[in-house]
């Protein structure tokens, strides 16, 4: 059920804030979308995105316009579009995110990483440097020089490699003569990065995401509004901390803000991750069926999430053998037991609930998808005609249909799926 606390707060948070379309499109690619498989249909996308106030018009423009910058590339399969992570997306998450997910630690030797720029260097190349270094966290001393106090050079190359500019700009290691720090070093660092405005960033993000820990705490995470808060607290927090150097503690101030906007931050994400990935996986689908469970490296994120328990074998028998049990004789001769199983899965997913399951699988004959439809609270009948409606509206040819009505127990709706062949 969902919680009228949450949805008011989201229902202010849209209303009081301009967000960029772009931007948060990004930051739900970023959090969810790449660590599961990075690739989703266009419509899913639009549909996803559509509680956020962006309507199917600002999606479509938005994703082009990601397109054209290097952070999306598109497909299509028939006349279905998807878009999936570009590889230049890809590089430019990277720093930005493991700046997030996976803070330097406190250890640094007093190496600077220093950029300059040659002053023959055009202007546009020289303001998309200065942009991706501004992201990976490196403070400007003038229009000329760029520097971070830490001792990873390994982002710095990969930011000239992936910018092909290696060879244009003068990349430099180096230390101080006197030492780690000083008076001179805290003033050098007050000249490249306005510490105090950054901590008033992090006071007032405290302060309007803190309430939500209560109303997060209260009961049951209801997955939509998982994946809205988790989506805003993400797009929140990044939009801050692209703003935060993380410069090494020896050269901050103490009780830094960021550390407790941080580790809000993370209580937050601990309670909505698992509602907020079963949104995702119930809402969207690749060219190649459903999106995958994520990835190894998701759990890692801020400093390691509960994991779910692996599938195994005994498991999947157990819910194959629950279905061939309830399953009437004609059921069970006519439909093979992948799909008895599959259908299983569906029926689990919307019993005794009024939500709707769509997922997309490819078939084994080329050009042939499968699009299944699952429901607790629908009339099969006129689901069916409805959904052939919507096909035949958007010219998808059917190949195939099936139709099943399952009981779905003591006290439930019948659970109706739908399966739909079509022509890809």
């Amino acid at each position: 059920m969902k919680s009228r606390v949450i949805e008011r707060w989201v229902e202010a948070h849209l209303a009081g804030r301009r967000i960029s379309a772009n931007s948060l499109i990004i930051s739900v690619y970023g959090d969810l979308i790449a660590v599961h498989g990075g690739v989703v249909w266009l419509a899913d996308l639009i549909r996803l995105m559509a509680p956020f106030g962006l309507n199917e018009r600002v999606v479509r423009t938005s994703v082009y316009r990601l397109v054209q910058d290097d952070w999306l590339e598109s497909g299509q399969v028939g006349r279905r579009s998807y878009y999936r992570l570009a590889a230049a997306g890809m590089r430019r998450f990277a720093p930005a995110w493991r700046r997030i997910f996976e803070p330097e630690g406190e250890g640094w030797s007093g190496t600077w990483q220093v950029v300059m720029l040659p002053s023959a260097l055009d202007a546009r190349v020289a303001d998309n440097l200065r942009r991706e270094l501004s992201w990976a966290g490196y403070g400007a001393l003038n229009a000329g020089v760029l520097l971070r106090p830490t001792d990873d050079a390994s982002t710095l190359r990969n930011i000239l490699d992936g910018c092909g500019l290696r060879d244009r700009v003068v990349p430099l290691t180096a230390r101080g003569l006197d030492g780690v720090t000083g008076a001179a070093t805290d003033e050098l660092v007050r000249e490249c990065w306005d510490l105090q405005a950054i901590a008033a960033t992090y006071d007032a993000f405290i302060e309007h995401f803190r309430p939500l820990l209560r109303a997060f705490g209260a009961g049951e995470v209801e997955p939509e509004q998982a994946f809205l808060v988790q989506t805003l607290l993400m797009h929140e927090f990044r939009r801050v901390l692209l703003h935060d150097p993380q410069l090494p503690v020896q050269v901050m101030p103490n009780r830094w803000r960021g550390d407790a906007a941080r580790e809000l931050c993370a209580q937050l994400y601990r309670l909505t991750w698992r509602a907020a990935c079963q949104h995702l996986q119930a809402s969207c689908a690749t060219p190649e069926g459903p999106l995958p469970p994520p990835s190894a490296q998701f759990f890692r994120r801020f400093g390691g999430l509960e994991s779910p328990p692996a599938a195994t074998d005994e498991v999947a028998v157990e819910g194959l053998k629950s279905s061939f049990q309830a399953s009437s004789r004609d059921y069970l001769r006519s439909v093979p037991p992948f799909r008895i199983y599959e259908n299983h899965r569906l029926r689990e997913a919307v019993r005794g609930t009024a939500d709707t399951v769509v997922r997309a699988t490819a078939q084994a004959q080329p050009g042939l998808l499968r699009i299944d439809v699952a429901t607790g609270n629908a009339d099969a009948r006129s689901l069916f005609e409805r959904v052939v409606s919507v096909l035949g509206h958007r010219g998808v040819d059917i190949a195939r249909a099936y139709l099943d009505v399952f009981d779905a127990g003591e006290g439930d709706q019948p659970v109706t799926v739908l399966g739909f062949v079509v022509t890809a």
